[in-house]
């Protein structure tokens, strides 16, 4: 799936970047299929990158809090990565 420009448009990190910014950011990312099940990071662990959900649904699972279901398009990671925070 080819994302756009106007599919980041109304996430609020993307916002104040022109078509041109988005576009060259875009460039930067790497498409990555992940398979049903598959963890994409645990607690406590320093991203290293940061993740654009494009197609399908991801679950977000922490023992004392409500599960929440991410759909596209939704960053992952993107504070961690661009801070270095570990996850919680």
């Amino acid at each position: 799936m080819a994302i756009v420009a106007s599919d980041l448009r109304p996430l609020p990190l993307f916002r104040e970047l022109s078509e041109s910014q988005i576009a060259g950011l875009l460039k930067a990312f790497t498409a990555r299929l992940v398979k049903k099940g598959e963890v994409l990071f645990k607690n406590g662990e320093v991203p290293r990158k940061f993740q654009l959900l494009a197609e399908g649904e991801v679950l977000l699972e922490e023992p004392t809090e409500p599960n929440i279901t991410l759909k596209p398009f939704a960053p992952i990671g993107e504070l961690g990565a661009l801070l270095g925070l570990p996850r919680n």
